[in-house]
């Protein structure tokens, strides 16, 4: 493992905070393919350490509920071993969190000090700004490993708690760029070209994904298991009012009660459901200003129900206000990994240029 000494010391003393971009020249054809289910995360940490404060810190941030759900999911599920634990099989998961400090006597920093160099112990311990740095491929191709370490336990506690929302989303990138190379592996040349032709934008449907509606403004698109319904919708109209984006739950009202309606009963549609409250957040979408929504959708017979994530934003070229959502139909399922793909497929639409 002595090569380890070199990458990351690279990492360290280039910067902090930054997730190393993977332009490292290593050759990772050798390593074997990370294993593990989509949303797991291994983390290592000494025992003391986890069942401590330190340990529930990182607990509230990966095991934190998810907003938007119709029950509570965590972030991550997460697995805990003790250093010593770490065998050749557990190296292979697609996510790893090594944690732990140095000024205590334990297996987190006898595993630091075997793993770094003499040199990058003292500056982590020198330097306050460094507490996390990261790796690709480490032990596995397609794995992504982040290093959580401090000299002092309230130290890295209060980092953690400052960038909690920053740690989430280093690992839920990661999630989202492997979920999109197994989705669009065979893209749906038909659709995207269809899309281009009749609504002047593009967006990539995976191949399980069937046309349901296209209409001037509004296209629909489906993948309908026996348990499982996911779909994607776009509509769009002239772009008037700035309020808009204050007021994307009665957008969105207003969308699906007149296009997600039963064909053979008229009084059935969708509407919105506000047992929850919406989630609203302003992003940046393509470069565009968007506003993001989260929240549940019913039926108007209250006969089904689910979540869905939508965006609101308007195009400067063709000044149409868009809005495209993502909604399932689970009934008993977990949703965290079906709304993870209808967020990267919104993510892939691009205005015709």
């Amino acid at each position: 493992m002595r090569y380890l000494y070199i990458i990351f010391a690279m990492l360290i003393f280039s910067c902090s905070e930054k997730q190393n971009n993977g332009k490292e020249k290593r050759n990772t054809s050798t390593l074997p393919k990370a294993r593990g289910d989509a949303g797991e995360l291994l983390i290592v940490m000494d025992s003391t350490e986890w069942q401590a404060s330190l340990g529930l810190e990182i607990k509230k941030v990966f095991f934190e509920s998810l907003i938007g759900l119709p029950r509570p999911e965590p972030v991550f599920h997460i697995r805990h071993v003790h250093p010593s634990q770490l065998n050749s099989v557990l190296k292979n998961s697609k996510n790893i969190l090594f944690a732990g400090t140095l000024h205590r006597n334990n297996s987190s920093r006898a595993f630091f000090k075997n793993l770094f160099d003499s040199k990058l112990l003292e500056r982590i311990q020198q330097d306050t700004s460094i507490y996390t740095f990261s790796q690709t491929d480490l032990f596995a191709r397609g794995q992504f490993v982040m290093f959580l370490v401090g000299n002092e336990e309230l130290f890295l506690i209060r980092k953690i708690q400052k960038n909690k929302h920053l740690l989430q989303e280093r690992f839920n990138s990661k999630e989202e760029e492997r979920l999109a190379e197994e989705l669009f592996r065979s893209p749906n040349t038909e659709i995207a070209s269809a899309l281009q032709k009749d609504h002047a934008f593009s967006m990539s449907i995976p191949v399980s994904y069937i046309q349901v509606k296209n209409e001037k403004n509004f296209v629909w698109f489906r993948t309908l298991g026996a348990e499982i319904d996911k779909n994607i919708f776009c509509y769009y109209e002239p772009y008037t009012d700035a309020r808009v984006f204050k007021q994307a739950d009665a957008l969105r009202k207003r969308i699906v009660e007149q296009w997600i309606v039963d064909p053979e009963k008229k009084n059935i549609y969708m509407t919105n459901q506000n047992v929850l409250p919406f989630l609203f957040t302003e992003v940046n979408f393509q470069k565009k200003y968007a506003v993001e929504t989260k929240g549940m959708w019913k039926l108007s017979d209250n006969s089904r129900g689910g979540a869905f994530i939508s965006y609101t934003f308007v195009d400067s070229l063709s000044h149409n206000l868009y809005y495209i959502e993502g909604y399932v139909d689970a009934p008993a399922k977990d949703k965290r990994e079906l709304m993870r793909e209808l967020k990267v497929i919104l993510q892939t639409f691009s205005t015709r240029k």
